[in-house]
């Protein structure tokens, strides 16, 4: 399929250093085609757990038109020391 599908992932790493950092978000481009980081966000924080909250973010996104696949994935964090996360 290349060149339109590229093999090569498009990764980005960050450190966490915040401890109201609760939710990791994984979707799609279906999702993010309609829906924002900030809507995204008060979306996942606002459901009772990590699978309605996944949920929730697809029916919003289809709500909204998208027309691509949506594939959505939200992983609760546990609470972060952020002492013991800062670089020494």
């Amino acid at each position: 399929l290349q060149p339109s599908v590229s093999p090569i992932p498009d990764i980005h790493e960050i450190n966490v250093t915040s401890p109201s950092s609760q939710l990791l978000i994984l979707a799609c481009d279906g999702l993010w085609d309609v829906i924002d980081d900030d809507e995204a966000i008060n979306i996942a924080t606002n459901a009772k757990d990590p699978l309605t909250a996944a949920e929730s973010l697809r029916d919003r996104a289809l709500l909204k038109g998208s027309t691509d696949n949506i594939s959505v994935v939200v992983i609760k964090l546990p609470p972060q020391d952020v002492k013991q996360m800062s670089p020494k």
